[in-house]
């Protein structure tokens, strides 16, 4: 199995307000264009027809300093959401089982929960791994 390419595309808004972007790794490999969109799709095929085959590509968006931290923050904030909600989701699933476990139906595992019993029948089955060995019965 051979390497994955990586490659650097910078992206620069110009005064005159159109998108330039090279590829740090390859710098004739560029594109121009009125939209972020636009550029890096043309950058893409410039890639691609430049005999590179399915890189994985890095884009570096160079944007104003008044801009920077705000974008920052919110790409975190979203990757901090989607880390809670995975969290989430493993409590729930360990929380149903506990109850089921517990002699609860699963109508009231719902109830207790604030789910739907289909939600709570999903996060059961989804638990059951089919590599996990079966529990031993006595």
């Amino acid at each position: 199995m051979r390497p994955v390419e990586q490659l650097t595309a910078h992206y620069q808004r110009q005064e005159d307000l159109l998108w330039r972007a090279f590829v740090e790794e390859s710098p004739e490999i560029h594109a121009a264009g009125r939209s972020l969109s636009a550029v890096q799709e043309q950058l893409r095929s410039a890639i691609f027809e430049q005999g590179h085959r399915d890189p994985t590509i890095i884009d570096l968006v160079d944007l104003p300093d008044s801009s920077r931290d705000a974008v920052a923050e919110a790409t975190q904030a979203r990757a901090d959401v989607a880390a809670l909600t995975e969290r989430s989701a493993e409590l729930t699933r360990h929380a149903a089982q506990a109850l089921v476990k517990d002699g609860l139906s699963l109508r009231d595992v719902a109830t207790v929960l604030g789910l739907s019993h289909t939600r709570v029948q999903q996060l059961l089955r989804d638990s059951v791994r089919p590599d996990d060995p079966p529990e031993s019965q006595p």
